[in-house]
């Protein structure tokens, strides 16, 4: 009924932005596969930040959408 929403930010192997504040109602785990669009991505790891403000940062590799199929 009330489900807490997590503002998350997505960002590549290199740090790279790809998504800010991404609402979600978990927070994913490691070695969890997200799908953003068409392309899945697994998570390699969660970053907290907790001053001065929360932010969630969720690091992620690109899977080869062919590899997941096999």
């Amino acid at each position: 009924m009330f489900k807490k929403k997590f503002k998350v930010s997505i960002l590549d192997e290199k740090w790279t932005e790809i998504q800010r504040n991404l609402s979600l109602g978990f927070i994913p785990r490691i070695d969890e596969f997200i799908l953003i669009g068409e392309i899945y991505f697994m998570v390699i790891n969660i970053i907290y930040r907790l001053e001065p403000n929360k932010e969630i940062f969720v690091v992620v590799k690109k899977i080869d959408n062919q590899k997941l199929l096999d």
